[in-house]
């Protein structure tokens, strides 16, 4: 497994910051869904499931 390190574009006004992420910038392959994990509470242990088949792009904001 091979890790990259993208350095994001930020657009900043008077009211926001705003971080566009054109997918096809970064990665190579084509994106069916994006998910958003907020607010995690260590509670639970996630994702214990497999998929026999996908290349997933983790990132970290």
């Amino acid at each position: 497994m091979s890790y990259k390190l993208f350095t994001l574009k930020n657009i900043k006004t008077e009211s926001f910051t705003m971080t566009p992420l054109e997918l096809r910038d970064y990665i190579d392959f084509p994106v069916k869904r994006v998910y958003f994990i907020t607010s995690p509470t260590g509670a639970k242990k996630t994702g214990n499931h497999a998929h026999k088949k996908h290349e997933d792009e983790f990132s970290t904001l």
